[in-house]
């Protein structure tokens, strides 16, 4: 209980990430280089200090790296070759070499999976004096079952900055894919540079738990157990939500769910979505059905009639984006 708590209070924090780089952003997108060591030069030597070259570095990579989903589906196959347990006698100088090949390998061909992107964040930040490593651990997508363990693997990075470790995923900050990981779409997301450690661990669990920089982690089950909570929860400065839980229990004939969000901004919109329901989704966007949501006293409520018994899952949306998603179970 004592966890859960302090998960919940950690949350509802409002996002700070929003410092002005547009003058770094846009620099540094076309810098182009055939080796690691010319590219972090020319990266962030005209940079002073470790955020702004960590931004620098960020960026490029978001930019000019594609997420490899051919290598996703063959990672058994695609550093074949590349690891030579006959160079020497000293592990580390092998893994060392074996690092530095995926590095080249991911520059020549311009596109990674998750680890090739955090080998290059860091051995970059190697490269211009940035303390950094690589986090390896578990990942949820938003259309996982909530409370499935799935043991998704992934890799992202920390880094040292102004006298403490902040993270970034420059894997998810380059764009998306579809659920099959056939397609990849490249869209730009600030939200995962120098990220709230609460709110990447939504979707982020690392296998050393001191890598969540959270006061007291979780245990995995209940990082899987957790509601949803997507960047444009964040962005809306909600500062509590109902209900907690990531799986709601409905027991009552009327099949009513009660909903309360903290709100700072005005409210436009207020939906829910149940899947699978087809029928819902014809009524997002438009006006909210009966019973509809009231706003009093910074709070936004919705008593929620469930359409359908055999609903698994619920999507809330807040002004037309979607902020969280509950796992259903109804007796």
């Amino acid at each position: 209980m004592k966890i859960f708590l302090i998960v919940l209070l950690l949350l509802c924090r409002i996002p700070v990430n929003a410092q002005p780089y547009a003058s770094i952003d846009d620099r540094v997108k076309k810098i182009q280089a055939d080796a690691a060591d010319s590219l972090a030069k020319k990266l962030t030597s005209v940079y002073k200090n470790d955020k702004e070259k960590t931004r620098a570095i960020f960026r490029w990579i978001t930019e000019n790296i594609a997420y490899d989903v051919e290598g996703y589906h063959k990672t058994e196959t695609l550093y074949e070759g590349l690891w030579n347990p006959n160079l020497s006698t000293n592990r580390e100088e092998i893994e060392r070499d074996y690092n530095n090949k995926i590095v080249q390998k991911v520059l020549r061909e311009r596109r990674a999976i998750c680890d090739g992107y955090s080998r290059l964040f860091k051995t970059l930040c190697d490269y211009s004096g940035v303390r950094c490593t690589i986090v390896s651990g578990y990942i949820r997508w938003s259309s996982d079952t909530i409370g499935v363990m799935t043991v998704r693997r992934h890799a992202w990075n920390a880094v040292f900055i102004e006298n403490s470790w902040r993270l970034v995923d420059a894997t998810w900050a380059s764009g998306y894919c579809n659920n099959e990981v056939s397609v990849f779409t490249k869209a730009f997301d600030d939200f995962f540079f120098l990220t709230d450690p609460v709110q990447l661990f939504n979707d982020h669990y690392p296998d050393d738990k001191s890598w969540s920089l959270l006061p007291v982690t979780p245990s995995l089950q209940q990082f899987y157990n957790f509601p949803f909570y997507y960047p444009s929860f964040y962005r809306a400065k909600i500062n509590s939500v109902f209900p907690i839980t990531g799986i709601i229990d409905v027991k009552n004939p009327k099949r009513m769910i009660a909903f309360d969000l903290g709100v700072t901004q005005p409210v436009k919109s207020l939906e829910i979505v149940e899947y699978p329901l087809a029928d819902s989704l014809n009524t997002i966007f438009t006006e909210p059905r009966e019973p509809a949501y009231k706003v009093e006293n910074g709070k936004v409520s919705y008593s929620y009639h469930v359409q359908s018994d055999q609903t698994k899952r619920i999507d809330v949306y807040l002004n037309y984006k979607l902020i969280l998603t509950y796992g259903l179970r109804i007796f």
